[in-house]
């Protein structure tokens, strides 16, 4: 029994270290144009936003007393969404659009209207005292409240 709970921190370690080599994966490739979309919208790349999620998660958790260290993996569903303002036409052979452009600073620019942001997956964990199940408890609360997810799409361990 011992063996298999210590194969699967191992296990869990892992499959950390390699979700953050993936989310930052994309800063050491060069970066591709962006095709927008029909409809307005472009996407974007989600690594920094996990990234500066992932650094608030643990440093909130960090101040759980009894929790001196933490990892913290974050996944979520799709990427970022920056949708722009169109200038959009109906005609018989349907609706045509293209991005509303304005001058601004000796230059053109597209009008941002809004930042859709992807919806968090799930939350895992691996902090001192992370076996404790008080802890456990105390961080799955915290998460939970501030991120807005179930208890399910998190899980703690040490």
């Amino acid at each position: 029994m011992k063996g298999i709970e210590i194969a699967k921190k191992w296990w869990l370690i892992g499959a950390a270290v390699l979700g953050v080599a993936l989310i930052l994966l994309p800063r050491f490739l060069p970066d591709a144009k962006k095709e927008g979309k029909t409809d307005g919208t472009r996407t974007v790349d989600p690594s920094y936003y996990s990234t500066v999620l992932e650094d608030k998660i643990r440093q909130l958790i960090l101040h759980v007393d009894g929790i001196e260290e933490a990892a913290v993996l974050l996944t979520l569903d799709g990427s970022s969404e920056l949708v722009y303002a169109q200038n959009t036409s109906v005609s018989g052979e349907g609706r045509t659009g293209d991005y509303l452009v304005v001058q601004e600073d000796g230059g053109e620019k597209t009008v941002l209207v809004s930042e859709i942001y992807p919806r968090i997956r799930g939350v895992a964990i691996v902090c001192t005292r992370g076996d404790d199940v008080q802890i456990q408890k105390k961080v799955t609360e915290l998460l939970s409240a501030s991120l807005g997810i179930s208890s399910g799409r998190i899980t703690v361990t040490g």
